[in-house]
């Protein structure tokens, strides 16, 4: 197999492999478009709707694209004190955004990492932020060699 065969093979299982993890995060449940969120937090669209807006704008947030509709993390709400993202959010979109994508946040959110013992970044977020914040600066910080 000479190299160009070999790197065409490449790519193509690297496509495979986005393909499969889209499918695992769009099926999942997990990402809803504004209507669907309205109904989950019984808020009203036309609240909500300007408020993801500004929350994306100021990097509170982040949504992916598919098929045309945008589409929000249920994961990244806190009830609290009314809806609102979870306040470690912006902070871990602040050290991933500069260099992954939003879908690429996306599968960091929704993957087992080692730096919080197996669990889900997601799965954290709204009970361990400090571990999610550390573990999204390990992600950008690669490996560290002294």
């Amino acid at each position: 197999m000479d190299k160009k065969e070999l790197l065409g093979k490449i790519r193509d299982r690297e496509q495979k492999m986005l393909t499969q993890a889209k499918d695992e995060i769009l099926g999942g449940g997990d990402f809803l478009p504004v209507n669907r969120l309205a109904e989950l937090f019984s808020i009203r669209i036309e609240t909500l709707t300007p408020a993801l807006i500004e929350w994306e704008g100021d990097n509170r947030i982040f949504s992916i694209e598919h098929e045309g509709c945008y589409l929000f993390p249920r994961y990244a709400f806190s009830t609290r004190s009314g809806l609102t993202p979870h306040p470690a959010l912006k902070e871990v979109l602040s050290i991933l955004s500069p260099t992954k994508s939003s879908w690429l946040v996306a599968f960091w959110f929704s993957s087992s990492n080692g730096m919080l013992g197996g669990k889900r970044p997601r799965d954290l977020i709204s009970s361990d932020a400090v571990r999610v914040i550390l573990a999204a600066q390990s992600e950008v910080d690669g490996v560290l060699h002294g």
